[in-house]
């Protein structure tokens, strides 16, 4: 996933657990109520059903990946 610098995620949750690793830049990342600060080399689990959203205040690239895989990005 590439994020332009300012970009905002709004708040959202899907059944799928999902595993993020940062590249580069940087994401603010707000999970079930506690934000994280993700950068290069940083990697995280978002459990299915938990509320989360994310900033990115840096242009940021980073791989997400979600088991079991969402049918919207098959």
């Amino acid at each position: 996933m590439r994020a332009r610098a300012g970009v905002d995620l709004a708040l959202h949750s899907h059944p799928a657990q999902q595993i993020t690793y940062v590249i580069s830049g940087q994401i603010d990342l707000t999970v079930d109520g506690v934000l994280y600060s993700i950068m290069p080399g940083d990697a995280c689990a978002i459990p299915g059903g938990v509320e989360h959203k994310a900033y990115f205040p840096v242009e940021t690239v980073s791989v997400d990946t979600f088991s079991p895989p969402r049918p919207e990005y098959r």
